[in-house]
């Protein structure tokens, strides 16, 4: 073992603690390291590569130190020392000169829970300025679950509420991992009940519906969207009304009802125009469903001008996943307007990334799209074939029977009528039915004009067809 003072091993085993480079100053002001014994130690250390200066005014431990070392340096780092040096931190305003990542290994060693929290969601922040999505993933999940640990402590609660949602919009601009924050949603509602936040509960809510929907259960969305638009409308509160316009768009898009969704989706997009400092990715889903709105109502034209934007905005922000969901959702309303080359260029684009996306949004979009090019074409074994596959890669990432489009439930119908498998979840009796008893008006209206259709072939009399056809006009002018 190397000869060297106490306060030689303090100061190295410090520098252990923050495991990223520190200025001189405040390593030197937390132990009692004098100028002379400090550049002795490091014409020691230095040679052997145990201690470096990897910048003017910097020191950090070498990266390759004896197990003898380390074991010393554990010794000395018990948490009651961690605790003090990190009181010492804060208290003498120390803070400032050193990084958020600084602290991480120094404050999890000091059993300062909260303040680690703190430094990760810090750290996420810069890594979405800085555009990087994954890092902030990555750091703001960290940070969630360590509050929540903590979720009973008052002091903790507002802040594990607030980034539990931040950590929901981020896995869905992301396009992947819907059902992570389920369990930290469920969590922070309880909270917000507890120390009687009515906003972030009403919130809460609205990020358990957006889950519920993108999972299948259209029926519990409907329940948490409605409740959380009611405890809005109780808070009779502007700022909370722009911020929750996508979510009560999403609610009366699941209803089916376009004109009255599109009316909010609208209200979301005026948010972010206002506020064009803040990532689109503070509010994921408006641009996407705002998009579908337009294209249902016939709006093509509309649809392209504002999903083209949101696609190069998100690519300025490079958030490929959101990216590629903007250009599936185009290459879409381009097959409907029958402009199939430029079609696929963007569905192209939107599957290139699909490895990197961990199964994003936009692949599966993208998918659906391709199926429905082919059915246009007359193409209807590839059609199938490529429907049959997209439903399978959405169900491994959590996306049960996932469509709002009434054109799926045509193509379903002509798979059923040549006499095709029926594809698993998506069975032509079954989707029927859905769309028959589910609460989309607007699929209502094209499952009682399919079911009209079906009577046709069948030489079903014109009466019973056109009773069919009244409900499906009725369900169409409610949409």
């Amino acid at each position: 073992m190397l000869k060297l003072t106490e306060e030689q091993w303090a100061f190295m085993a410090l520098l252990y603690a923050f495991t990223v480079p520190v200025p001189i100053d405040v390593a030197g002001s937390l132990t009692p390291l004098l100028p002379g014994p400090m550049m002795d130690l490091l014409e020691k250390m230095e040679p052997e590569g145990w201690l470096q200066r990897p910048g003017k005014g910097l020191f950090a431990i070498g990266k390759k130190l004896p197990p003898a070392i380390i074991k010393k340096f554990k010794q000395i780092n018990q948490q009651q020392h961690l605790a003090a040096v990190a009181d010492r931190i804060y208290q003498e305003d120390m803070i400032s000169s050193l990084s958020p990542e600084a602290m991480l290994n120094l404050l999890e060693g000091a059993g300062h829970h909260q303040e680690l929290a703190e430094n990760e969601i810090n750290i996420a922040h810069k890594a979405m300025a800085d555009n990087n999505h994954k890092k902030a993933l990555n750091f703001l999940e960290k940070a969630v679950k360590r509050l929540a640990a903590k979720r009973d402590n008052q002091d903790v609660a507002p802040l594990f509420i607030a980034s539990t949602l931040e950590l929901s919009n981020l896995y869905f601009s992301l396009g992947f991992g819907f059902q992570h924050t389920y369990k930290y949603l469920v969590q922070a509602q309880e909270v917000s009940t507890i120390i009687g936040d009515r906003r972030s509960h009403a919130l809460a809510n609205l990020h358990l519906g957006r889950i519920f929907y993108f999972t299948g259960r259209r029926d519990d969305a409907l329940v948490a969207l409605s409740l959380g638009y009611d405890e809005i409308k109780d808070l009779g509160d502007d700022g909370i009304m722009g911020q929750s316009a996508a979510f009560l768009g999403k609610f009366y898009f699941i209803k089916g009802q376009l004109k009255e969704a599109i009316k909010h989706f609208e209200r979301a997009e005026q948010s972010h125009e206002i506020n064009a400092e803040i990532s689109i990715l503070t509010n994921p889903p408006a641009p996407l469903f705002l998009g579908y709105c337009a294209v249902y109502l016939g709006q093509f034209h509309r649809a392209i001008g504002s999903l083209d934007y949101y696609w190069r905005l998100a690519e300025e922000q490079n958030n490929p996943a959101l990216a590629s969901t903007m250009r599936a959702i185009m290459g879409t309303v381009l097959v409907m307007l029958r402009k199939f080359p430029e079609a696929t260029i963007h569905f192209e684009a939107a599957l290139k990334d699909n490895s990197e996306n961990e199964y994003a949004l936009g692949p599966y979009l993208a998918g659906g799209g391709i199926a429905l090019m082919h059915y246009f074409n007359g193409n209807l074994e590839e059609s199938y074939k490529m429907l049959t596959n997209t439903i399978k890669n959405g169900s491994e990432i959590g996306l049960v029977r996932q469509y709002s489009s009434p054109w799926v439930i045509e193509m379903i119908y002509e798979y059923h009528r040549l006499g095709f498998a029926p594809i698993p979840g998506f069975d032509f009796p079954g989707v029927m039915e859905r769309a028959q008893n589910g609460v989309s008006v607007h699929l209502r209206g094209v499952s009682w004009r399919i079911k009209a259709q079906e009577k046709l072939t069948q030489g079903k009399t014109y009466a019973e067809i056109i009773k069919d056809l009244q409900k499906s006009e009725e369900c169409l002018d409610e949409s």
